[in-house]
């Protein structure tokens, strides 16, 4: 044992001299990084659980002066080439930065160089599944042939595998899954100002996708947002009026998004009623003013209400079409039966019934003998002998009477037979008194 560690310390006084003198050779008088062979010398204890360490020492096999004699030192979690990984973290040349477990295994150089304990073509990255000639570890496109190599975009997928090969995509999304990636679409993003501009829309983008919204007054209705934006005007289009696909129905255009009807030249849309506004008594000069007018029915001429015709019984007698038919025609003794017909009979008091003047009362001692109304009551009771005091009245001569009289409504003899004489006064017994001349 004792001759074992004088010969152990021969070695590390040796190694030591050997550095010290590597280090004075031609080097700068202070170094500024100590070697990690002079760290893994100088450093006591062990490492006995580090991979790939046959004596324990803490120095892996390929990187340890003595494989068989333990060194002193604990390198295990020291990264002594820098290169990310310690001993103890599987790199398995801690001297060497090409050599880790996140290294790319180089096909024919006899060294390990991901550390996972398979050389060269052992190793599974060293496959070639595409038979092209590139290992798989090196192929930009690991399951498509392609020889060339050739990479476009430069994003390290190759052209024949490349979903957009003339646009950096690493990780080739493809949302809507047709083989054709979203960099290449226009749809990915990582801010609105990336997402292509397209007419009548303003683009957002939502995650890493372009979305769009269209512009007040337009639609996408092709579905085809990239290639023609929101193509489709829709406030004042018949087929497709406020959204797409809604059609106006016959005789109706679209405004401002509704469908509205159309009415032919000289008509107006009157609450979806075509409406001539000149001759419509219910629409007269605009919609909903209706021509109404007491006792009538209201008429439009030119846009004006009129007085189109009088209710029965009534008429316009004084011209104002405002207070319309004013006039009760059927018993206005002014206007009977018509403006300015008056009821004005003789000798009579006049009334108007149904708009025809009749009689209401003869005046005193006058009479409407003959039963002719336009002549009012036209026999005088007072002094006619045929219609004496009463209509039909007649005045006849009686006994010995030659002629007769109607004085204030009563019969009187006003002649007698030659030799008789009236002489008691008395109309009904005539002339009684003989007067014998001889």
């Amino acid at each position: 044992m004792k001759t074992l560690r004088s010969f152990v310390t021969v070695l590390v006084l040796g190694a030591l001299f050997a550095l010290i003198a590597e280090r004075f050779a031609g080097a700068p008088a202070v170094a500024t990084t100590p070697d990690p062979r002079m760290i893994a010398m100088l450093t006591l204890g062990d490492c006995v659980t580090c991979p790939g360490d046959l004596n324990g020492d803490g120095l892996v096999n390929s990187a340890d002066l003595s494989v068989l004699l333990a060194n002193f030192g604990d390198n295990c979690n020291i990264d002594s080439d820098g290169d990310g990984f310690t001993v103890a973290q599987g790199d398995c040349d801690d001297l060497n930065p090409n050599i880790n477990p996140n290294a790319t295994e180089i096909c024919d150089n006899g060294i390990d160089d991901d550390c996972d304990g398979l050389l060269d073509f052992a190793d599974p990255s060293c496959n070639d599944d595409d038979n092209d000639g590139i290992p798989n570890n090196l192929d930009n496109c690991p399951n498509t042939p392609n020889p060339d190599q050739a990479d476009n975009d430069q994003d390290l997928v190759g052209n024949a595998c490349d979903n957009c090969p003339n646009t950096v995509n690493i990780n080739q999304q493809d949302s809507d899954n047709d083989g054709v990636g979203d960099a290449c679409e226009g749809s990915y993003c990582q801010m609105a100002s990336q997402c292509p501009q397209v007419p009548n829309a303003q683009a957002i983008c939502a995650g890493t996708q372009c979305q769009y919204a269209c512009d007040v007054g337009y639609a996408d209705c092709n579905a085809n947002m990239l290639q023609d934006g929101c193509e489709t005007e829709i406030l004042n289009n018949n087929q497709n009026c406020s959204s797409c696909g809604l059609v106006c129905p016959s005789g109706h255009v679209c405004v401002n998004g509704q469908c509205v009807l159309q009415c032919p030249s000289g008509f107006t849309n009157c609450s979806g009623q075509c409406k001539d506004l000149l001759n419509d008594a219910s629409n007269c000069g605009a919609c909903g003013l209706p021509c109404v007018f007491p006792n009538a029915t209201g008429a439009c001429v030119n846009g004006q209400c009129v007085i189109g015709a009088c209710a029965p019984g009534f008429a316009n007698c004084d011209n104002i079409s405002a207070n319309g038919c004013e006039t009760n025609v059927a018993s206005s003794t002014a206007n009977c039966g018509g403006c300015n017909v008056s009821c004005n009979l003789a000798n009579a008091t006049s009334s108007c019934v149904n708009g025809q003047c009749v009689i209401a009362s003869c005046n005193v001692g006058w009479a409407n003998c003959d039963g002719i109304t336009a002549n009012g009551c036209e026999t005088n009771l007072s002094n006619n002998v045929n219609n004496c005091n009463a209509c039909g009245n007649v005045c006849v001569p009686t006994a010995n009477v030659t002629s007769v009289s109607c004085v204030n409504g009563t019969c009187k003899i006003t002649g007698c037979l030659p030799n008789f004489l009236d002489q008691n006064g008395i109309y009904a017994d005539g002339c009684e008194v003989f007067n014998n001349p001889n």
